[in-house]
């Protein structure tokens, strides 16, 4: 038996965990990106001698001490990516890694024994005392090599910190310190402007806190970092929404979501056009990642707003868990002051990226379906290829009428020329009617489970290829 809860915000959890790996048949349990802290993971964990795996990948805040131990009495493997060594619970920890073979996990964990039988057979007991081995007189030729290589030998490299060092150094390993480091940013930037009386006054803040500014002028700048060139693709960090606390409450424990020094630079909405249109690289982004950017569900859009198609050559938009409705709130730079409001998700993507062929709207919040139509289309006046791959797993879809539309242009053989899909992924929504006519469309893949509809029944439509 499997068990998936991946990808949902437990934090703690302690007493679920404990339940479920110690389920008679169980085998795998998934807890992937779960926002798991060293409070919330239980400190004594028995399990299930059934299970072989356990997936604990990309929970930033769960240290591996915590997980040792509380399986201090299972034998274990922890390794950043599934491991397959039988007798023991193989553990994935960590962001995944290269993909190891069985010999070269058995390998390492070997190594480890070894060096760790060898370093308690090195400690000495208590009133023992060591052999102190003689060393021979080093003769006059030895000693001058070894003064020569010591004044050739390079200097040793500096050590390289981790993030929480980084984060612990400038004070942002809290949720007050956070804000304090986004209100000094904020002071920084108001008197650079300032008289040359001022510019000793701003000196004289740190240089890591200066940096952190959550306006979209100031981050625009740190987007460099996460552009892969060679492939063309812009992926922003992850924003998580902040927990629903009191009004006057405050806390200094951090939060179930830690955030890095880097990541603060990066504007808060989930989609922060200008910053990615000042960027020297915008006009060669092919593919646009902004998975889980849920800490403000939103849009800010340059001064031409909807009028001009942004990022000429994006061909890939990933928007998956952003927590995004069916109307989306959107901001349009002004002059001073941003004017607000709301348009149809899908008219903002079609007006602002004409040249889309994938579309991955997983896990969101959308009801309807409503302006997806003329994103399948091609208009060679708007430059629209027209999109091959749709993806709406997880969202609350209750009817595809936009879709059936779409499939009547197949009615009597005609069709829209030059155009073939892929794949469309409507699994896990509340669709209570597929209908028939979703057929005609020119899809390799159209994916239904999930969804409340009884007719046709499973059977019908998989064989069918609906």
């Amino acid at each position: 038996m499997d068990v998936d809860l991946s990808h949902n915000e437990l934090g703690k959890a302690s007493s679920l965990i404990t339940a479920i790996s110690t389920l008679a048949h169980i085998r795998t349990l998934r807890l992937v990106s779960c926002t798991l802290t060293d409070d919330g993971f239980p400190s004594r964990l028995n399990p299930s001698k059934s299970l072989h795996h356990l997936d604990l990948g990309e929970n930033d805040i769960l240290s591996e001490k915590a997980v040792r131990n509380a399986l201090q009495d299972t034998e274990i493997e922890i390794s950043p990516s599934h491991s397959h060594l039988q007798g023991i619970l193989n553990i994935t920890f960590g962001k995944p890694g290269p993909v190891l073979e069985d010999w070269e996990i058995e390998a390492e964990r070997r190594a480890r024994q070894r060096k760790t039988s060898t370093t308690s057979e090195s400690v000495f007991s208590v009133g023992s005392e060591p052999r102190k081995a003689r060393s021979p007189k080093p003769s006059l030729q030895s000693s001058v090599s070894a003064k020569s290589q010591r004044a050739v030998a390079s200097p040793p490299p500096p050590p390289v910190k981790e993030a929480w060092e980084i984060e612990a150094e400038q004070g942002l390993l809290t949720e007050g310190g956070r804000r304090r480091a986004r209100a000094a940013a904020a002071s920084a930037a108001a008197t650079a402007t300032a008289p040359a009386s001022s510019e000793t006054n701003v000196s004289q803040i740190s240089t890591g806190i200066s940096s952190l500014s959550m306006s979209s002028g100031s981050g625009a700048s740190a987007l460099i970092q996460f552009y892969d060139g060679p492939h063309a693709t812009l992926k922003l960090p992850h924003s998580q929404s902040q927990p629903r606390t009191h009004a006057r409450s405050f806390s200094v424990i951090p939060s179930s979501s830690s955030t890095n020094a880097t990541d603060l630079a990066v504007p808060l909405p989930t989609l922060p056009l200008p910053a990615i249109l000042s960027q020297s690289f915008a006009g060669s982004i092919k593919v646009l990642i902004l998975s889980s950017r849920r800490m403000e569900s939103s849009f800010v859009l340059p001064s031409t707003g909807l009028s001009v198609p942004a990022l000429p050559h994006l061909e890939e938009l990933c928007l998956d868990n952003c927590n995004l409705a069916s109307e989306i709130p959107i901001s349009q730079e002004s002059g001073t002051t941003p004017s607000t409001s709301k348009d149809s998700l899908f008219h903002v993507i079609g007006s602002l990226f004409p040249t889309l062929s994938t579309l991955d709207l997983s896990y969101n919040a959308l009801t309807t379906l409503s302006g997806v139509g003329p994103l399948f289309i091609p208009d060679t006046e708007k430059k629209r290829k027209g999109l091959t791959t749709l993806r709406l797993r997880g969202n609350r879809l209750t009817s595809l009428e936009p879709l059936e539309e779409l499939a009547g242009h197949w009615k009597g053989g005609a069709g829209i020329a030059g155009w073939r899909g892929e794949d469309i992924d409507l699994r896990d929504n509340e669709i209570g009617r597929l209908p028939p006519s979703l057929g005609l469309l020119p899809l390799d893949v159209l994916l239904v489970e999930g969804n409340t509809f009884r007719v046709p029944n499973r059977r019908v439509w998989e064989k069918d290829g609906a």
